[in-house]
């Protein structure tokens, strides 16, 4: 953790406060001539109306840009002092961590939420009336594509609502941390509090922990910053594990963490690593979602022979080593895993197509989009350098489609040798090895998807050769356990 901040924080809020003073000045200038405008004029004009709606907005925003700043620096300051207080106790220098629990945003994130919509549709809504006029007196037919704005401010209230909805019906959620920090090479323990959750017994939850990256690259309007998973451990339960609380309700939560997992570090603002519980669960009405940053770190109670569960962490992936416990034929089921007895008296693992419908469904709809965009740039003549970048793009799209719909892998154990066939409507790659010549099955995060402080991560298992090769042996598995069952399952078979 970063113990020189001070400086840093304080250049953070004279950024953001220089930031949204324009944005203030600009607002109140353009609300004081709308007003004006109107005063004079009868009756009001509608670019009155939208001069006084444009200047609310911008007035706003930066008025909550600098309340921003106001805010982060409290925060800053506060760290400091706990900082002074825990000089080797990084763990502390949280307000929340410093006694022992981690809080939601909550209503803060459904403001935050609220202020980014409201400051979106203030400044995209003049093109729904600007675009029409585009369109029908000039014929200028490619403007229709700045439809695309308001669409988005659409969406983008509908997620306020909704954010709004959550935390009316759910109320406070923290995380008592039962174990201060969480130690790699250890565990970490707690329970989860919700001030409200009726309707839960029955419902099915997700509970996590992930270790995220953050990556930031370049500076200025190069800047860019990339979230990827290194590690995560989730199990789900029924609503009947949910235990009354006073005042709500409560959830247990316990997770092992291998020795090789990397500890929270922000000391590097160019490379930031932290750790998330996430709680979700499909109850009536909207879902329930908390995420609860967490702190994580090696102590003198770290245990270098600590691993993950029934996995041995190596290299390039997840070495399942006991046997394979018995698997929820409804849970493989809803993977899209098929295993059972091959036609030669062995055992085929079967992984069908379309196993993650919803992962290709959102695939299939922005491959459209893109190929509606290549379509446009084909139509406007671009140079021809634009057009083969995006339309190549536009041809991995289209066949990872293909791929997530149709593609399917069979993983045949017979005799002393083991077949692997994949590809799609029959048409791909097959290969076949002996027993001995596979040192390993393990598993590894594949894809993935981040947004925040949350995830979809799909996992691969892969045949680790003893030359030093690797054979994929199935993907797209959309839980963690059934990705590891089935590595325990064919290391007992190899």
């Amino acid at each position: 953790m970063n113990r020189n901040s001070s400086s840093t924080s304080l250049a953070g809020f004279g950024c953001l406060v220089l930031f949204g003073l324009p944005f203030l000045l600009v607002g109140l200038a353009v609300l004081a001539g709308g007003v004006r405008h109107l005063l004079v004029s009868s009756p009001g004009k509608p670019e009155d109306f939208l001069l006084i709606v444009f200047g609310l907005v911008f007035a706003g925003a930066g008025t909550g840009v600098m309340a921003l700043a106001v805010s982060e620096k409290r925060k800053a300051d506060e760290k400091s002092r706990l900082v002074a207080l825990y000089p080797n106790e990084p763990w502390r220098w949280r307000k929340d961590w410093a006694v022992g629990r981690s809080d939601a945003p909550a209503g803060a994130s459904s403001l935050g939420v609220w202020i980014f919509a409201i400051v979106w549709n203030g400044v995209s809504a003049p093109l729904l009336f600007i675009i029409p006029k585009e369109i029908i007196e000039k014929r200028n037919f490619p403007a229709i594509i700045g439809f695309l704005f308001p669409l988005v401010g659409a969406l983008l209230l509908v997620w306020a609502i909704r954010t709004t909805i959550r935390w009316r019906k759910f109320g406070r959620s923290y995380l008592e941390l039962w174990t201060l920090p969480g130690v790699v090479g250890g565990k970490l323990e707690g329970r989860l509090h919700v001030e409200r959750l009726e309707g839960a017994a029955g419902e099915s939850f997700d509970l996590k922990l992930t270790c995220f990256e953050s990556v930031t690259t370049g500076s200025g309007k190069n800047r860019s910053t990339t979230e990827r998973i290194l590690w995560r451990d989730e199990r789900s339960f029924d609503g009947r594990e949910i235990v009354p609380d006073l005042g709500g309700a409560a959830v247990p939560v316990s997770f092992r963490i291998p020795f090789s997992c990397r500890p929270s570090d922000d000391s590097d603002p160019g490379r930031i690593v932290h750790w998330v519980v996430e709680l979700d669960g499909v109850v009536p009405g909207v879902d329930y979602l908390g995420l609860f940053d967490v702190p994580v770190f090696k102590t003198g109670a770290s245990r270098s022979e600590v691993d993950d569960g029934e996995q041995e962490v190596s290299s390039d992936g997840y070495v399942a080593r006991s046997a394979a416990r018995e698997m929820s034929p409804a849970l493989l089921e809803s993977t899209g895993i098929v295993v059972g007895p091959s036609r030669g008296g062995g055992t085929e693992f079967y992984f069908r197509p379309a196993r993650n419908p919803g992962a290709a469904v959102g695939l299939t709809i922005f491959a459209m989009i893109w190929s509606g965009a290549v379509a446009l740039i084909v139509h406007l003549d671009a140079p021809f350098f634009f057009a083969m970048i995006f339309g190549g793009v536009d041809v991995l799209l289209i066949f990872g489609v293909i791929v997530s719909w149709l593609g399917t892998t069979r993983v045949t154990f017979e005799d002393q040798r083991i077949r692997v066939v994949s590809g799609v409507l029959g048409i791909g790659r097959s290969g076949d090895y002996r027993r001995d010549e596979i040192e390993e099955v393990r598993t590894r995060i594949g894809t993935q998807q981040t947004s925040g402080n949350t995830g979809t991560v799909f996992y691969d298992v892969f045949l680790a050769l003893r030359s030093g090769g690797q054979v994929p042996a199935g993907g797209s598995i959309g839980n963690k356990r059934v990705a590891e069952w089935i590595a325990a399952k064919m290391n007992e078979l190899r």
